[in-house]
């Protein structure tokens, strides 16, 4: 259970590490916002004069741009906001295995066992079984039969 425990935490940290980094490429969707206000800026002054405007995707009009930069902040805001609730909630999951790593070495030093430790123990492995990180191992069944042995063809 150690080990579960260990590997456990061990993923939800290195989680937590690609979210951050996750977090850091999506960019600055206000800068997005500023582009797409300058376009629209410039747009409007220029009415009817010829302006060179440096465009996201020269294929497209002016206000086709101005909406790319729009769509791109939105996505940016949308990946941040996902992005930092699994980043709280990988925190959280990291936290509580390490906690109950710590507890379990604890135990192991101490050597003896009492009720509160039994029961801590039993939580814990339903909180891994669970959670998928152990399995639980089956039994094989044993069967008692008076009946003579079948054969098989």
């Amino acid at each position: 259970m150690l080990a579960a425990c260990s590997k456990a935490a061990s993923k939800n940290e290195s989680k937590q590490v690609q979210l951050q980094q996750q977090i850091e490429q999506a960019g600055n969707a206000n800068s997005w916002r500023q582009r797409a206000q300058a376009l629209q800026e410039i747009l409007q002054q220029s009415a009817g004069k010829e302006v060179s405007l440096e465009l996201l995707d020269e294929s497209k009009s002016p206000e086709e741009n101005i909406q790319l930069c729009l769509k791109q902040a939105e996505k940016i805001e949308r990946t941040i906001s996902r992005c930092a609730g699994l980043l709280q909630s990988t925190e959280a999951e990291a936290t509580r295995w390490r906690t109950a790593e710590a507890k379990l070495q604890h135990l192991q030093q101490e050597g003896h066992q009492d009720d509160d430790s039994s029961a801590f123990l039993v939580d814990l492995e339903k909180q891994l079984l669970d959670s998928g990180w152990i399995k639980q191992t089956r039994q094989k069944k044993v069967e008692v039969s008076n009946a003579p042995p079948r054969r098989k063809y």
